[in-house]
């Protein structure tokens, strides 16, 4: 087996290839991160959005003590003690 020299990979055809600037790789990395940002914005509002739901519907089925059944408090006492 052949062992490239520093030359020989130096002449080789994918060292001969284009570089992209600091600027480039900047800017590539740049746009990266605002659709990485942009999707977990996203997320974030669509977790939100199904945590609210489910208070919502927390609040309108299971918080009965904000909306006690219409009776008075004679008819309560009655069930209680007999």
């Amino acid at each position: 087996m052949h062992r490239p020299s520093i030359s020989e990979l130096m002449y080789h055809p994918w060292m001969q290839q284009t570089v992209p600037s600091a600027e480039e790789i900047q800017k590539e990395f740049d746009t990266r991160n605002k659709v990485v940002v942009e999707q977990r914005e996203i997320e974030r509002q669509e977790r939100r959005n199904q945590r609210e739901g489910v208070l919502d519907d927390m609040n309108n089925a299971s918080m009965r003590a904000n909306d006690p059944p219409m009776k008075g408090i004679d008819v309560y006492v009655a069930t209680q003690l007999s």
